[in-house]
Order: structure tokens, then sequence, then C-alpha cells
């Protein structure tokens, strides 16, 4: 029983759409917290929460989801709430730095806590991990009203100027290009604007390593 009382549970009445799995930023900032407690609290000695990545936040997941195929916006929203943004990140980013990133990403756009995002590592979380490999579906971009952001690190930035930008990627930055919303490249030590300046005109924020760049 004292397992149970751990887990979270479902509040939604229904099973979620992609397009309708945002998440306010309170709620990420809450979501922060509460991950990096159960990373502390894990008895795995692989689970850190300096290290862990995005991809290995669903085997932590089972820690505290309920049982199924509930999702983390289920036991949090009782009805659907669509994206304002949406964030992409490779599987290998490192939980704290994606956080990080999200508050670079806010603090440009001077947004209110209530502003949405739509994270795939975030917002398909579920126990079972049976829900997580339907990807970022186009419904999801055609959903987002304000822009996109594209989570970076050295690895990824490495990776695509070796030519290893993944097909997924590759249609995502289509997708967002042909929606015509703004684009912003985010990291854990600042943010760079891509298609048009941050409201207070600057193009950049924080120190974005030029690495990266």
């Amino acid at each position: 029983a004292g397992e149970e009382e751990t887990k979270l549970k479902k509040i939604a009445g229904k099973e979620f759409e992609w397009e309708d799995s945002a998440l306010s930023l309170s709620q990420l900032r809450e979501l922060e917290v509460f991950l990096q407690r159960k990373c502390e609290e894990s008895s795995s000695d692989k689970i850190n929460w300096y290290t862990i990545t995005t991809v290995e936040l669903q085997n932590l997941a089972k820690d505290f989801m309920p049982e199924g195929s509930a999702t983390y916006p289920e036991c949090v929203n009782e009805k659907p709430v669509k994206p304002n943004y949406i964030l992409c990140a490779g599987w290998d980013l490192k939980l704290k730095e994606a956080f990080e990133a999200i508050e670079w990403h806010a603090k440009a756009l001077q947004l209110s806590d209530r502003v949405t995002y739509f994270i795939h590592s975030f917002c398909t979380l579920s126990h079972d991990g049976d829900r997580l490999d339907t990807g970022t579906s186009k419904a999801v971009i055609d959903s987002t009203t304000d822009g996109a952001v594209l989570l970076m690190d050295k690895k990824l930035s490495t990776a695509w100027l070796d030519g290893k930008m993944s097909l997924a990627s590759c249609y995502e930055l289509y997708l967002f290009e042909e929606k015509g919303i703004r684009l912003d490249f985010s990291c854990s030590d600042g943010i760079m604007a891509i298609t048009q300046p941050f409201p207070d005109r600057r193009w950049e924020m924080g120190t974005f390593d030029p690495d990266i760049a």
C-alpha cells in the first residue's frame, strides 16, 4: 500500500491526444523539483540527477507513474491542454540541462508561468512506455500557436555538423518553417533567436556556447 501511495493517479477523464497533452511552465517547474527528489530517493546507483537523460527517464517513471499507459499530463490535467510552444530535444539530453534551457526560453520571451509547452519526453511519459513510440505527430505542431524551441547540447550540435541530423528533426524543421512560427535554439547556458528577435530586440541571451551554435 505504501508503494501505491507514492505513485501518481490519473485524473483526466479520457486519454489525451498528443496535441492535448501540453504542460504549463509552472507544471514543468514542479516536475523538475519532483524528478530531482525522485532521483535522490532512487536506490539505483545508475540514476543521478546530474547525469540522467530524457531517455533514461522512462526507467525512473516506473517508480511514480500509475500502472498502465496513463501519461504524466493525464495525471496533472483534468482537461486537454494545447501547446503554445513545442520543445524538441534529443533523447540523450540531460534532464537538468533540458529544464535549464526551458528557463532561458521563458526568460528571453518574458513568458508567464501559464504558458504551455509540449516536450515529447515529459508529455508522453508513462509507466509502461507503450505510448512512447508514436513520435511527435504533425498534429502537435499544427496545434502549436506561438513557436518551436530546439533544446541543444554539444553532442547534438556535433552530430548535426557531421551530417547526422535525424530525418525526424529535418521533418520537424520543415513543418516549423511551413507553419511560419518563431524558432529559437536554447541550451543550458543561454538562448539564441533564429527567426525573429526577442521582445527586448536582442537575438541572444546568456552565454550561448559557440561550439553549439
